[in-house]
């Protein structure tokens, strides 16, 4: 089975960690890592521009 899993871009309005730094979407990729390996993850975060 194929899995995608994604980190929606949060907006200019929102309030949290994601207006200081960039950070990792640890939270996805415990999920991840818990999923057993016969299956395929995909993980794609929102919040970074391809190439940067």
């Amino acid at each position: 089975m194929k899995i995608l899993l994604i980190d929606p871009h949060s907006g200019k309005r929102s309030i949290g960690l994601e207006n200081v730094a960039r950070i990792e979407p640890l939270s996805l990729e415990l999920v991840a890592a818990g999923v057993s390996r016969q299956h395929e993850v995909c993980i794609v975060d929102l919040m970074v521009r391809p190439g940067t």
